[in-house]
C-alpha cells in the first residue's frame, strides 16, 4: 500500500454479526482520510461472516480478513489483532459500532501538531439500537486540548467517559505500555487508557468521530459482579501504586477510580434484579457498604432489594424504565451519598 507512513489499521474484532460487521466496515471505507487498512479478525463465527468480509475484500483491496479456527474469546480476540499492527495508527471497532467520516482525518490532523502524542480522543456517540441518540459520551469541549502527564489523566478523571471506540492511537504505544490485558474485567479498556494518559501526552477533542450502539436488553447479562469485583479493584490498586507521580495525584486517581467502581456496583444491582439474581445484587449492596463507603447508596438499594422479593414484577418494570436514565440516577446517587457521608456518619 502506497503512503504506508501515513496508513491507520481498524482493528474489528466480529462473531456472528455479519449484517452490522458490513455497515461497520463500509463507515471505515468511507473515511474522508484514504490511507486505512480494515482488519476484521472472526471469532470462529461459522455463518455468513467470512463471504460477506470477502465480498467487500473483492471490490476494495483495503481489506483484510482472519478467521480463528476456534472461539478463543471476546477479550483475546482484541489482543490478537492489536498485536498484529502494523501501520503508524490504529483503532478498535466493535461489529455493531460505526466511525463518523472525518474521525481518522481530524485525528491524524491532530497528530501532525503534537508528534509526541500518544493517542487523540474523540467523542462517542452513543445510540439505542434504533438509532435514536441516547447521549454524547465525548468530554465537554471546554476539556478539549494538549495534555502533557498526568495532565491528561486528570481531565479523563474528572471529566467522565472517553471511549475506546473514539480513541486513534499511535502504533508506538504498543512499545512503550503493551498490549491491552486480557483480564476477564469490563474496565480493562479504561486501565489501558488511564495508563497511557498518566504517562504521555494526549489529544482530547470535543468533536464526535464514533457511534457506539447501546444494547439496553443485553446489560443484565453482561453486568455481572464477577466481572466487575474483585477485578477493578485491583486495577485500582495495581494503577496507583505504580503511578509515577506524586501523592496528591495518587489519592485524586484512587478518589476517581472508586467513585466508578460504586457507579460500577449500582449498575450491577439493578442488572442482576432485571434477571432475578438476588444474590448477586445482595453481595453487590454488601461491598457499596462494606468496602467502598457508599452507605447512602447500600441503604437504598437494600430497601429496593428488600421490595423486589414481594414485588419482583414491579420493581423489574420500574428498573427497566429507569435503565433509560441511568445516568441521571446515578449522578442523584452520587450527590445523596455524598450528602449522608458528609453529615451522617455512621
Amino acid at each position: 500500500m502506497n503512503n504506508w507512513h501515513h496508513v491507520v489499521t481498524t482493528i474489528i474484532p466480529t462473531y456472528k454479526r455479519p449484517d452490522k460487521l458490513k455497515e461497520a466496515i463500509h463507515s471505515v471505507l468511507s473515511q474522508t482520510y484514504p490511507y486505512v487498512k480494515v482488519c476484521v479478525y472472526d471469532n470462529a463465527s461459522g455463518d455468513e461472516t467470512a463471504s460477506v468480509v470477502q465480498s467487500i475484500a473483492k471490490s476494495d483491496k483495503r481489506v483484510v480478513y482472519h478467521c480463528h479456527p476456534a472461539n478463543i474469546g471476546s477479550a483475546r480476540n482484541f489482543l490478537y489483532g492489536m498485536d498484529r499492527v502494523d501501520s503508524p495508527f490504529f483503532s478498535f471497532l466493535s461489529d455493531d459500532d460505526k466511525l463518523l467520516p472525518n474521525f481518522y482525518e481530524d485525528a491524524v490532523s491532530e497528530f501532525s501538531k503534537f508528534p509526541d502524542s500518544m493517542f487523540v480522543s474523540m467523542g462517542t456517540i452513543i445510540t439505542a439500537e434504533s438509532g435514536k441518540v441516547i447521549r454524547n459520551a465525548s468530554l465537554n469541549k471546554r476539556w478539549a486540548g494538549y495534555y502533557p502527564p498526568p495532565e491528561g489523566l486528570k481531565v479523563i478523571l474528572k471529566g467522565g467517559m472517553v471511549a475506546l471506540t473514539g480513541i486513534l492511537f499511535r502504533k508506538s504505544v504498543i512499545e512503550k505500555v503493551g498490549l491491552i490485558s486480557v483480564k476477564q474485567c469490563l474496565p480493562t479498556d479504561l486501565e489501558y487508557i488511564l495508563k497511557v494518559s498518566s504517562n504521555f501526552p494526549v489529544i482530547i477533542t470535543g468533536t464526535p468521530g464514533a457511534i457506539y450502539k447501546e444494547h439496553p436488553n443485553t446489560m443484565s447479562s453482561v453486568l455481572r459482579l464477577e466481572s466487575i469485583w474483585p477485578c477493578f479493584m485491583e486495577i485500582i490498586n495495581a494503577f496507583v501504586d505504580e503511578m509515577k507521580h506524586g501523592p496528591e495525584i495518587k489519592i485524586f486517581a484512587r478518589k476517581m477510580l472508586i467513585k466508578r467502581l460504586k457507579r460500577y456496583l449500582v449498575y450491577i444491582v439493578i442488572a442482576s434484579l432485571q434477571r432475578g439474581d438476588i444474590r448477586d445484587a445482595k453481595e453487590a449492596i454488601g461491598i457499596l457498604l462494606n468496602n467502598l463507603d457508599g452507605f447512602f447508596k447500600a441503604k437504598l438499594l437494600s430497601l429496593v432489594l428488600e421490595v423486589y422479593k414481594l414485588f419482583p414484577f414491579l420493581i423489574q418494570t420500574l428498573l427497566n424504565l429507569l435503565v433509560k436514565q441511568r445516568r441521571r440516577v446515578i449522578i442523584v446517587l452520587d450527590y445523596l451519598d455524598y450528602i449522608s457521608n458528609r453529615f451522617f456518619a455512621r
